[in-house]
Formats: structure tokens, sequence, C-alpha cells
């Protein structure tokens, strides 16, 4: 985290940093450091920070290596936790994705729930629910939770890490649909598009047709987004005029 830091207030081309305070952003980034859930996530954590210059064509990745690294196979419960509570130690779930471990009959889990115990081992300040789920992904934990002020134990069988991005991803989508086509009176839709590549263009033009019939217009989202050349494709489906025209020499 340090190096990423250093390297960015050393190297980077303004020396005022965009008038950005880097030292405060050192200090409220270092403290969420200790939480990130895996290096996929404290990547992502580092280019969150970066993000705090408004500069485009900046990303943080992971070094090359020779050396192979162990496989960290963390389960996920398909919560999110409280982030005022994550840093005072507690773990208080702030929200069950739907469709996940999390989410099922039996096992279900609540926005409030304050999670004590995994195992019968506390987490929390101590140890955090990332290391407490290690390897634990598809077999029976024991939870054990306060829940309306009494200790309640739930038995979960936790999903592979592997699905948290997904899971995360389309649930941030829906929610930004319902919340535009909520806010216009049903005029306007959302779309968002990960890439400029084929997936993310045929997920697009299948998304206009299922939600933009009828809409007066659409939000199109196009944060986090790493570019690429089919951005023709998707001003095509939405501007019937012409927009662009190519000359060349020959």
């Amino acid at each position: 985290f340090y190096e990423i830091w250093w390297a960015m207030n050393r190297m980077y081309y303004d020396p005022a940093m965009h008038g950005r305070n880097w030292q405060a952003i050192q200090a409220e980034y270092a403290a969420l450091v200790p939480f990130v859930y895996d290096r996929q996530d404290f990547y992502s954590l580092m280019n969150e920070m970066i993000e705090e210059l408004d500069s485009s064509h900046l990303s943080i990745g992971r070094p090359p290596s020779d050396v192979t690294l162990p496989s960290e196979n963390t389960a996920w419960l398909g919560i999110d936790l409280q982030p005022a509570a994550l840093m005072e130690g507690r773990l208080i779930v702030g929200k069950v994705f739907p469709g996940t471990a999390g989410d099922r009959k039996g096992s279900q889990l609540m926005a409030g729930d304050e999670i004590l115990r995994v195992d019968g081992e506390a987490v929390g300040k101590g140890k955090t629910l990332a290391e407490a789920l290690k390897d634990k992904a598809g077999r029976k934990v024991r939870l054990t939770l306060r829940r309306g002020g009494q200790d309640v134990e739930v038995t979960i069988k936790p999903d592979s890490s592997g699905l948290m991005t997904g899971v995360r991803y389309d649930t941030f989508v829906e929610e930004r649909r319902a919340e535009v086509e909520r806010l216009s009176g049903g005029q306007y839709t959302y779309f968002h598009i990960q890439g400029m590549n084929d997936p993310s263009t045929e997920q697009f033009l299948r998304d206009i047709r299922t939600y933009g019939e009828g809409k007066k217009g659409a939000v199109v989202d196009v944060r986090w987004n790493g570019g690429g050349n089919t951005a023709n494709r998707i001003l095509a489906a939405l501007k019937p005029e012409s927009w662009l025209n190519r000359e060349f020499r020959w």
C-alpha cells in the first residue's frame, strides 16, 4: 500500500495532485487496508484510491512474478458488512444478496445480525471473517449471531468467493436501474457497460431491447469500463442519425 501511495506521490504528472490532499487520502485508505477480502479486493481498493485524483488512464495492478502464489479459497456468505461497525471490529450484516448462501431458507441471514463466532471461534477485532471462512466453501459452517438482542445459531453452507463478483455486479446494475426508473417515473432506464468488447456490447444490445422499449431515454454508465473498440456499435443503437464518417486516403 505504501509503495503504491509513494509512487503516485513522487511520479504523478501534477505535483499538486490535482488539488487533492494526498496525505489525507493516504490516512483514509490505510485504515481500510486491514479489511480487504483478498488480493483482488486490495487492488480494487487501490484503484479506488487513485480515482480520487480524478485523472484518466490510471490503474493499479498486481506486479508480475515468477513465484506461484498459493490459492486463497475463502468462502462467501453472500453478505456485505456495515462499514462503520467494521471499523469498530464488529461484524454486522448490512446487506444480504439474493440467491446466495445467506438468502437460503433455513440459513437465512438478516440485515442487523451481528456475527460473533464461526464454528465456535470468535471473530471481529482479533480475527477477520475472511480468515475464519478460509477453505470452507461448500462446507457447513456454524454461525453464532446476535439477533434482536438474543444469541442464535445458524448452520450455513457458504458459497465460493468466485461467485461474489458476478452477484455483486448484477445487484449493482439492478439497483441502479430500479432507482433511475423510480426517479424518472418510468420514463428513463439505465444500462451499465462493463467494457468496450463483444460480450459487453451483446449484453447491452439485449438489454436495450428488454428495458429500453417505450422509454424516452437512458442513463448509460461506463464507470470502470476499461475501454476498447465497440463504442461505435453502442452509439449506433442509441442514435438513429449518422454520427461518424471515416475516410481513408486510398
